[in-house]
């Protein structure tokens, strides 16, 4: 869980503002695939 968390730190840190776009696509991604 730690691990997974500095992984996302780290990308957040990477892309910064490209970040929140990827963010949204993921998060689209996982309710439609637990919605379904």
């Amino acid at each position: 869980m730690n691990c997974v968390f500095i992984c996302i730190w780290r990308i957040m840190q990477l892309f910064s503002v490209e970040y929140m776009s990827l963010f949204r696509v993921f998060t689209f991604f996982f309710f439609l695939f637990f919605f379904k």
